[in-house]
């Protein structure tokens, strides 16, 4: 089914369900063919994948998922289904894949679902979410403010912690520092950033078994200081 797919586009490659634009950097674009119940059946669930990020846990986003001509799901039997795939990821999907791999591209994607879903009201996730977007790209002083507010939760393993508890849990006071310093942070604690952040991305790209795809480069936030 996807056949035709990989032979016209030479930047993207089958990792297990998943199409996957290349090179990978700090995001994973892709397709995500997600199987259902039913032998032959499968979704489609475009994904941008923030190897660097706080949960690692980021596959798809619900609201991108594609619809088939005749409802929900989409039928590996069905030729027109077939047919309708094929066009819809070459003129539709992989174009826009290809302009969400980069963590700018990204960040103001999910800035914008929000803003257009809830306001201002961001709720737990997506304050975090945007305070560690931030700092990755430099702007420590807006991940200072989150910080400085009650509602920069996240869920590590089985808890739910500040994001200030989770940057000192990455390196002794990390979080007290970016706070107080926002973007006068010291360099030392940029670079125990960068490791922590690295590190993460690392991890991802193994799990996510991408690693021969991978182009590992600085973050923003490096490139700033």
């Amino acid at each position: 089914m996807c056949a035709p797919l990989l032979a016209a586009n030479p930047d993207v490659v089958m990792v297990g369900r998943q199409l996957v634009v290349t090179p990978v950097g700090h995001i994973m674009s892709g397709i995500l063919l997600d199987r259902r119940s039913t032998k032959g059946v499968f979704v489609v669930l475009p994904f941008q994948r923030e190897l660097f990020g706080l949960y690692g846990l980021d596959a798809y986003r619900p609201y991108d998922e594609v619809f088939s001509p005749d409802g929900l799901h989409w039928n590996v039997g069905d030729p027109a289904a077939r047919s309708a795939f094929v066009a819809i990821a070459q003129e539709i999907l992989l174009p826009w894949q290809r302009r969400m791999t980069t963590i700018k591209a990204v960040f103001e994607h999910i800035e914008a679902h929000f803003r257009s879903r809830h306001g201002n009201s961001m709720g737990i996730r997506p304050a975090a979410y945007r305070a560690h977007l931030s700092a990755i790209m430099g702007d420590f002083d807006t991940t200072r403010k989150i910080l400085q507010g009650p509602d920069s939760l996240v869920i590590y393993y089985d808890e739910v912690i500040s994001y200030r508890e989770y940057l000192n849990r990455a390196a002794p006071g990390l979080g007290d520092h970016i706070a107080e310093c926002g973007n006068a942070l010291p360099q030392a604690d940029r670079e125990a950033f960068a490791r922590f952040s690295h590190a993460r991305e690392l991890d991802s790209v193994r799990r996510f078994k991408v690693e021969k795809y991978w182009q590992p480069t600085p973050f923003p936030f490096e490139d700033a200081s």
